[in-house]
């Protein structure tokens, strides 16, 4: 999969909210919902110099909508407080 659109979604964690098991077992569901929907995931991590929790990288052909829905079916919300969503698009023109 190429992946059309590249999303850099940053996201602030309730910590009261959940724990390491809690999150393996988001990751996992989400893993499961990105093969099922033809979104790849392209890396997750710790981010530094913002105020996220974490970060995680998809890549994919769909539009954001279609890329929200899938994460808001992993039941993400319980444990994310707010997060922010970079999109890249290709660009319009070849570099030289």
């Amino acid at each position: 999969m190429t992946g059309k659109y590249t999303y850099i979604a940053f996201c602030d964690v309730d910590t009261r909210a959940t724990s390491p098991d809690k999150m393996r077992a988001l990751f996992a569901k989400e893993d499961e919902l990105a093969k099922k929907n033809d979104v790849e995931i392209v890396l997750r991590g710790t981010p530094f110099g913002v105020s996220a929790g974490y970060v995680t990288i998809y890549r994919t052909d769909k539009y954001i909508d279609d890329l929200m829905n899938m994460i808001m079916e992993t039941g993400r919300s319980e444990y994310v407080r707010s997060s922010t969503t970079l999109t890249i698009t290709p660009l319009i023109f070849r570099p030289s």
